[in-house]
């Protein structure tokens, strides 16, 4: 008595095309796997350069704000000076007379 299988032939072994599409399966899975890294990583380091834009801005403004600060200081003193000045001419004129 021989033994007959249930199963076909071509049921244990795949066709060649069936095969190759196990494989494209395969590699875009992982195509598709390194890709969603690389944008999460992309995505982070974006979020990033736009927190460090953000700083670089207020860090720009704030020297500008200081800068017209000292500007303002200054002309201020300056002011101050000449008045002492004109005062201590004033004063020593007076002491000459």
């Amino acid at each position: 008595m021989s033994r007959t299988s249930m199963f076909p032939a071509t049921a244990y072994n795949p066709p060649e095309d069936s095969l190759s599409q196990d494989v494209i399966a395969t590699v875009e899975k992982s195509m598709k796997k390194y890709a969603d890294n690389l944008m999460r990583f992309l995505e982070g380091i974006s979020s990033r350069l736009s927190q460090l834009e953000l700083y670089c801005y207020n860090l720009d403004k704030s020297i500008g704000e200081m800068r017209s600060d000292l500007t303002r200081d200054h002309v201020e003193q300056d002011s101050r000076l000449k008045s002492l000045e004109k005062h201590l001419q004033e004063v020593s004129h007076y002491n000459n007379l």
